[in-house]
């Protein structure tokens, strides 16, 4: 997983590139392994941009969050969420 994650992060790779690895190691199924290295490498991603707020935003700035739906999700999940957030330690 650390491989992964570090080769997500620094080089740019899709992480279903290690599905077989994984795959080996922890005899899951493929839905299985892709869904744990997306969830892995978003929680990364998402750790990694937190640190980079933290470190160059100064304490009373804010940061906007957006998600949109697109055709593969359900209609319940709304179209666009805007909020506005502190970063925090």
């Amino acid at each position: 997983m650390e491989r992964m994650a570090s080769h997500v992060m620094l080089c740019g790779r899709h992480s279903y590139e290690f599905v077989p690895g994984i795959r080996k190691k922890q005899q899951q199924t493929v839905a299985n392994t892709k869904r744990l290295l997306i969830t892995e490498a978003a929680r990364v991603q998402t750790e990694a941009q937190k640190i980079h707020y933290l470190e160059t935003m100064r304490d009373d700035a804010e940061y906007e969050f957006v998600a949109k739906r697109d055709e593969r999700h359900q209609k319940s999940i709304v179209i666009m969420i805007i909020k506005c957030l502190k970063p925090k330690t």
